[in-house]
């Protein structure tokens, strides 16, 4: 089956993906977050920051962000979204702080290892959970 997504950014410990579908549904998270609290939430994010969102993500959001923490073994996966800077006019992708997949681990043991997947484990959640 051919993957119905693509890598627009890396950072090294980030991964940003655009999807080839929309993510509405988020089953896993069990109840932590509905898409309508979500939706809320990278609203929120948006105003906060003063962005100007490039994309539309009303319906449903095609940026992922895959990210690696930086002083333990982690990995999770938050919604992303393209934004310009009103201030500046300086245009980037941005993930929004409330995590859509992946397992916190305790950094006090350096993380876990057997908790961590290839990013494209997480991207084929989402499209089996959104049904693509």
């Amino acid at each position: 089956m051919k993957e119905n997504w693509c890598i627009v950014k890396d950072t090294g410990r980030q991964r940003f993906y655009r999807l080839g579908f929309l993510v509405k549904n988020l089953p896993w998270m069990d109840g932590l977050y509905t898409f309508e609290k979500l939706k809320e939430l990278i609203d929120e994010f948006v105003e906060k920051r003063g962005y100007d969102v490039i994309e539309e993500y009303k319906n449903g959001f095609s940026l992922v962000c895959v990210s690696d923490a930086h002083t333990h073994t982690e990995r999770l996966v938050f919604p992303a979204i393209a934004v310009k800077d009103k201030s500046t006019g300086e245009v980037d992708l941005k993930f929004v702080g409330y995590h859509i997949d992946g397992k916190h681990t305790f950094m006090i043991d350096g993380g876990d290892e057997r908790d961590v997947y290839r990013d494209e484990t997480y991207l084929h959640r989402l499209r089996i959970a959104n049904k693509q």
